[in-house]
């Protein structure tokens, strides 16, 4: 049963990260586009002010900005084709010819008739004319604009309601599976008699729930000779109390690495299924969001669209040759940067979580992960699990500070067991620790 909702959860990954990557790639390609359309309405104006600036001095050095335009346009017309070409959209495409109408008239009307005028002032005639085909030209530059974008808006409505559908695909099965299971371990309880068939249903049940949850967190983390990633989950003591804890790394090229750690308000399969679209959407955005504070601000106006929910979230990236880390947490404990020696640092921010109110305004912070330093990121579970977070952050710091010197390569586990110990904890535990290399900023440094 494990493997089937584990099967179904890797399908919808599987089908979430193509319809991304297939937005993404339009995406890109409008945008492109849409630069395109801006250059070529640059041109033109360079060159109606080249041939303007010219008739009214007479001098000859005016017209450097028309030659100039004058080269440029023809290529740059043809790239504003090729790349509608792909959107098969004949109202694009009618647009750009459009334009590209208008600037062989403007030449034909107006630059040709000026430039062989006896003298500049001879063809100020032509000037009128001119106005009224620049003004054309503008007004159809903005309409193709506009079109662009509201294709770009139109892709990103498009792809999310997928995204939606497909969750809500894969939660009707998984919620199927669940339910025959529960059924199953029911008819087992009724057949079983006594203490020990009990125990084994809530082991059983267990297993599913963490299975379930487990399937939806990465198997594994990106590698790196200049940060270490490590990471670990807790799920909480009782069954019921199922929680939306998550973390996720991912790499966005070659040095810079996206992550995320967050927890949904509430237990059970719903928070947990919620727990599942916001770490995806989270995914979906950084490929065209490099902002961690405009991801978490869209990633909002997501969860906005699918019912009353809150998310604590925190989102960054990080630079690893360089350990430049920007990030951005929403209703988020702070992170924290422990140095070698000396006091342990705290990022904090006081943006509500996502899901609090209707427009999420989030500021990031720019820090340095200096060589030896470790961040630490975790949810509220591993400070709550006393019912006291004062004595809970204090205990953490503690932990942090007993192990600062550490070289251990897995910290998040050895955090986790500093705290809870052999017990699982009141409430879902994640922890993610991210650690600058000192050994690999030496030997860059040597090579230098």
């Amino acid at each position: 049963m494990a493997l089937i909702i584990l099967l179904i959860l890797i399908a919808a990954d599987l089908v979430n990260a193509r319809l991304a990557a297939n937005a993404t790639a339009q995406y890109r390609q409008l945008r492109q586009a849409t630069m395109t359309q801006d250059a070529v309405l640059g041109l033109q104006i360079d060159e109606e002010s080249g041939i303007r600036g010219y008739v009214a001095t007479g001098d000859q050095i005016l017209l450097s900005p028309y030659s100039a335009a004058r080269a440029r346009m023809p290529s740059a017309l043809a790239a504003l084709r090729n790349e509608l070409a792909p959107l098969r959209s004949t109202l694009l495409q009618r647009r750009a010819e459009r334009l590209a109408a208008l600037n062989v008239l403007w030449e034909q009307t107006v630059a040709a008739p000026s430039l062989r005028a006896s003298h500049p002032k001879a063809a100020a005639h032509p000037q009128l004319r001119g106005k009224a085909i620049i003004d054309e030209f503008r007004r159809q530059s903005e309409l193709l604009r506009s079109a662009l974008d509201a294709r770009s808006d139109s892709l990103l409505d498009d792809l999310f309601g997928k995204l939606r559908t497909i969750w809500s695909i894969s939660l009707a099965l998984i919620g199927l599976v669940l339910l025959s299971a529960i059924a199953w371990l029911r008819y087992q309880n009724r057949v079983l008699a006594g203490y020990d068939s009990a125990e084994r249903h809530v082991e059983s049940l267990q297993r599913v729930v963490d299975a379930f949850h487990r399937a939806q967190l990465p198997q594994a983390l990106p590698s790196s000779p200049y940060v270490s990633f490590n990471a670990t989950y807790v799920p909480a003591e009782e069954v019921t109390a199922m929680g939306g804890d998550w973390y996720d790394v991912f790499t966005l090229d070659e040095r810079r690495y996206v992550f995320s750690i967050g927890d949904v308000t509430g237990h059970g399969l719903e928070a947990a299924i919620v727990m599942g679209r916001v770490r995806q959407t989270i995914f979906t955005l950084a490929s065209i969001e490099h902002d961690p504070a405009a991801i978490l601000e869209r990633a909002n106006d997501v969860l906005r669209t699918q019912g009353d929910h809150i998310v604590t979230a925190l989102c960054g990236a990080i630079d690893a040759r360089s350990g430049a880390v920007t990030l951005a947490t929403a209703g988020h404990p702070p992170a924290l940067i422990v140095p070698p020696t000396g006091k342990i640092r705290e990022l904090s921010s006081s943006a509500p979580p996502l899901g609090a109110t209707e427009r999420l305004q989030v500021s990031c912070r720019n820090e340095q992960l200096f060589p030896g330093e470790m961040l630490v990121c975790y949810t509220d579970g591993i400070i709550e699990n006393e019912r006291n977070v004062i004595e809970g952050e204090a205990r953490l710091r503690r932990v942090l500070a007993s192990l600062r010197t550490s070289e251990r390569r897995e910290p998040a586990p050895a955090i986790r067991d500093r705290i809870l110990g052999k017990h699982r904890g009141r409430d879902d535990v994640a922890i993610l620790t991210i650690r600058r290399s000192q050994l690999q900023a030496v030997q860059d440094t040597s090579a230098a």
